[in-house]
């Protein structure tokens, strides 16, 4: 008899980008635009520093949260960029995927709903149904791909815990205007949702008055979680490394869906 598994997870398919991407690599030339993948290596210094650790036998169990000293530089480093948290409030996770995985562990009970704007990186719904939870959609193409606050607003139920919002987006590449940033701030506001934002492509920016969200809307800082990732800015896609930041009460409980 075969033991029963998690009924989340059986009406999950295996990830479509990844089945792309394995036929166009049987292809030898294939021009392969599945994966958001930098066309050029990681840079020889990172190279370089990661060889001469290796060399230091420096291969040890870090802090489950990350060195301190990459935490510091990190928080420095989004400080810079406009929203501020402390290097206790940042989490080194094993790429944006996993950052997206803890936070969503942390923050869902079973029932509870999470709002994608779409069109959206497929894998927050996957990790939302994987958590028991229910993604609910909210399709941006009426208003441009831009967020409409009353659209918005008809999406949230009592059961609303969090929304997902990326820009530059992925897959159009569309920026999040000021307008649509606000409406995702009153909205999140009055209901009292945690506002997720998946910031990995913030240095792929080639207009001016580009705003993240916790940049505009610090007086959400407790309600917002900031997620980056090494890959794109630095070609680090195989390296698996991202990190997290979130005020200090949301954080601590990150960092235990982070630990396990």
């Amino acid at each position: 008899m075969r033991l029963p598994m998690n009924t989340s997870l059986a009406t999950l398919k295996p990830s479509g980008i990844r089945r792309i991407n394995a036929l166009a690599a049987q292809h030898p030339g294939c021009i392969a635009l599945a994966l958001g993948e930098p066309d050029f290596p990681t840079p020889d210094v990172i190279s370089a520093e990661v060889t001469a650790a290796l060399d230091r036998g420096d291969t040890h169990y870090p802090p489950n949260n990350g060195r301190p000293a990459l935490r510091e530089a990190l928080s420095a480093y989004m400080g810079d960029a406009g929203p501020t948290f402390s290097a206790d409030e940042v989490i080194l996770t094993d790429g944006a995927t996993e950052a997206l995985s803890a936070t969503f562990m942390a923050i869902l009970n079973p029932g509870d709903e999470v709002i994608i704007p779409t069109p959206a990186f497929g894998l927050y719904e996957s990790i939302v149904v994987a958590n028991h939870a229910k993604a609910v959609f909210l399709d941006t193409e009426p208003a441009q791909f831009q967020i409409d606050e009353d659209a918005l607003r008809a999406c949230v139920t009592p059961a609303t815990k969090a929304i997902v919002i990326c820009s530059p987006n992925n897959p159009t590449g569309c920026i999040l205007d000021a307008a649509s940033l606000d409406a995702v701030a009153h909205v999140a506001e009055q209901a009292g949702i945690y506002v997720v934002c998946d910031d990995v492509y913030n240095r792929l920016v080639y207009v001016d008055g580009y705003e993240r969200f916790a940049q505009r809307h610090p007086e959400l800082r407790d309600q917002t979680v900031v997620i980056e990732s090494f890959s794109k800015p630095w070609a680090m896609t195989g390296w698996r490394l991202g990190w997290l930041a979130a005020a200090t009460p949301v954080i601590a409980e990150i960092a235990k869906a982070h630990q396990y």
